[in-house]
C-alpha cells in the first residue's frame, strides 16, 4: 500500500526532518509510486542524514537510489554508488543486474529486461563488479570474452574500453572506442574517451579534435569544455583553457577533477587567489568522496550512510 504509506511518511517527514529514515521510507514508497525526480531527492537527503548504523537499510537505499540515476541517464553517478558493495563484498544478482544496465548504459527499469538483455547485463554486470574489486585479470577477460559474444550492439565495445582505461590500455581502448563510433558518430561518451585517452598519451591535436565534436553535438556536456580545456592548458594557451575550464565548472558544480584542472590552470596563469579557491572546491568534493567510500566502515563516528551534497535530478 504504497501510496498510502507515502502519505504517512510525509507526515512524519514534517514532524522529525532530520531522522534520515524517515527520508529513506518516503523515497522507497515514491520510487514505487513512480515519483522518480523526488524519489532520488529524498532518498539522496535520507544518506546525507544518516540511517542510524541501520546498514540493511542503507543497502537498499543505495541500490534504488543507483536505479534511479540509471533510470536518469546518470550512469557514471550510479556506478560510484554501486561501487560500495563491492567494497562491501556483497555480489548478488539485483547488484550485478544495476552495475551491468550502468556498463552498458541501458536506462530501463531491471524488470522490463528481457531473458536473453538479462543474461548479457548480469554478466557485464560481472566484468564491472571483479574490476571494482581488483581483480583486474579475471575482469578484463571476462570483458573481452563477452565483447566478441555480444558483437555489435550498443556500448559493448564502450564498455571494454573502459576498462581498458582502467587497466591503463589507452592505445587498445581508443580503438574499441572508435569502433563504438563506427556504430554511433554521435555517441558522446565515446568522442570524450578518445579525447581524454589521447591526453594521457600526449596526442593534443587528435584530443583536440574529439572533444570539440562533443561540444558541437551537446553544448551543455559539461566533459567537453573539460577535455578542450585540458589541451589547452597542456598547450600553455591559459585564458582560452581558464575559459573552457569555468564553463565547466558552472555546468558540472561537483566535479572534482574540473576544479583540479582549474587550479593548475590559474597557478600556471600567474592567479593564486583563484588556484586557491579551485583547489578548496577539489577539496571539498574529494572529502564528500572520501566519506562515501568510508560509509562501510563500522568504526566510524559519523553515521553509516552519511554523504554530504546534493543531487541535481536528472533527465527522466
Amino acid at each position: 500500500q504504497f501510496r498510502d504509506a507515502e502519505s504517512a511518511f510525509a507526515k512524519y517527514v514534517v514532524l522529525q526532518p532530520k531522522i534520515g529514515q524517515g527520508w529513506a521510507m518516503i523515497g522507497l514508497c515514491e520510487y514505487r509510486n513512480k515519483k522518480l525526480v523526488s524519489s532520488l531527492q529524498n532518498l539522496a537527503k535520507a544518506r546525507e542524514l544518516g540511517l542510524g548504523g541501520n546498514q540493511e537499510l542503507a543497502r537498499v537505499v543505495r541500490y534504488h537510489e543507483a536505479l534511479l540515476l540509471i533510470r536518469g541517464l546518470q550512469f557514471e553517478a550510479a556506478l560510484k554508488i554501486l561501487e560500495i558493495f563491492t567494497l562491501e563484498h556483497l555480489e548478488s544478482p539485483t547488484v550485478l543486474d544495476a552495475m551491468g544496465m550502468a556498463v552498458l548504459r541501458i536506462p530501463e527499469p531491471p524488470e522490463g529486461l528481457t531473458p536473453e538483455q538479462r543474461e548479457m547485463v548480469r554478466q557485464f554486470g560481472k566484468a564491472a563488479f571483479l574490476g571494482y574489486e581488483h581483480k583486474n585479470s579475471e575482469s578484463l577477460q571476462l570483458y573481452e570474452k563477452l565483447a566478441e559474444t555480444y558483437r555489435g550492439k550498443p556500448n559493448v565495445s564502450y564498455a571494454l574500453g573502459t576498462a581498458l582505461v582502467a587497466q591503463g590500455e589507452n592505445e587498445r581502448a581508443i580503438t574499441r572506442f572508435k569502433r563504438e563510433l563506427e556504430r554511433d558518430p554521435k555517441h558522446l561518451p565515446a568522442l570524450l574517451q578518445v579525447a581524454l585517452a589521447d591526453i594521457s598519451i600526449r596526442r593534443f591535436d587528435e584530443a583536440l579534435e574529439y572533444a570539440t565534436r562533443a561540444v558541437m553535438i551537446d553544448q551543455g556536456y559539461f566533459a567537453g569544455y573539460y577535455a578542450q580545456g585540458r589541451v589547452y592548458m597542456y598547450l600553455n594557451d591559459l585564458p582560452h583553457a581558464i575559459a573552457l575550464l569555468e564553463k565547466a565548472g558552472s555546468l558540472a558544480p561537483n566535479s572534482a577533477p574540473v576544479f583540479y584542472t582549474l587550479a593548475q590552470a590559474y597557478q600556471r596563469a600567474n592567479r593564486p587567489e583563484d588556484a586557491a579557491r579551485a583547489r578548496a572546491v577539489f577539496a571539498r568534493l574529494e572529502d564528500n568522496e572520501k566519506n562515501r567510500k568510508d560509509e562501510v566502515n563500522p568504526e566510524r563516528s559519523t553515521p553509516a550512510e552519511k554523504r554530504p551534497g546534493s543531487v541535481v535530478p536528472p533527465k527522466f
